[in-house]
């Protein structure tokens, strides 16, 4: 096999280029993986309006006091994770909350992305959020975000949103991690057990907002 690949390349002096372009279009980056694990793992995560996500989330709220809590899980995305939207309470941005939320309207996605928390005080001087239509659109001045995994890998995250510019308490940001970790036991308890949230109900991202 490898004299028969030597002979071809030999052969055509462009034989070692077609051979790697045939190698990336079979063999996927890290990147590609990445999503795909995230949306594998994320088909178990929970159900919409489960009852207790909406019990935590309620709690954060009453305890933190912001416009709105949202937990939600990731699907992997042709650029960015698109989240699914499991519960909110009460009006967490300025406009109607979609169950699909595209990358462009999110700070979340910046959460699984980067599997790290994101804690800011005032959007409009954070450098990541330069332009970002979560801002200028969603009107999300305020943020916490904090993700919640399954073998390391993010799978989905809670965001507490406010509509004006606002500095978080530790122990506010502390409960959202609280719950983050409870969420994380839920899920490993439902991933041995082979329990799969319900998918989504049909209903496509609006690309015309990406």
């Amino acid at each position: 096999m490898r004299k028969a690949l030597r002979r071809a390349r030999g052969s055509n002096r462009f034989g070692a280029m077609i051979v790697l372009v045939r190698c990336k279009s079979v063999i996927p980056s890290c990147k590609s993986i990445q999503r795909y694990l995230i949306h594998k793992r994320a088909q178990f995560m929970f159900d919409f309006a489960d009852p207790t996500l909406m019990g935590y989330a309620q709690k954060l709220h009453d305890t933190i006091a912001p416009s709105g809590v949202v937990i939600y899980r990731a699907r992997a995305g042709e650029v960015a994770p698109v989240l699914e939207v499991l519960v909110n309470t009460n009006h967490p941005v300025g406009r109607t909350l979609d169950t699909l939320l595209v990358p462009r309207l999110t700070i979340g996605h910046l959460v699984v992305e980067m599997n790290c928390e994101l804690i800011i005080d005032d959007t409009l001087i954070h450098p990541l959020l330069k332009g970002s239509a979560a801002v200028t659109e969603m009107g999300i001045m305020a943020y916490i975000g904090v993700p919640y995994r399954v073998e390391g890998q993010v799978v989905g995250g809670i965001s507490v949103v406010h509509q004006h510019r606002r500095q978080w308490a530790n122990e506010h940001i502390q409960a959202v991690r609280d719950v983050a970790r409870h969420l994380e036991h839920m899920a490993e308890v439902r991933h041995a057990q082979g329990l799969r949230g319900a998918p989504m109900p049909d209903a496509a991202p609006d690309h015309s907002r990406l």
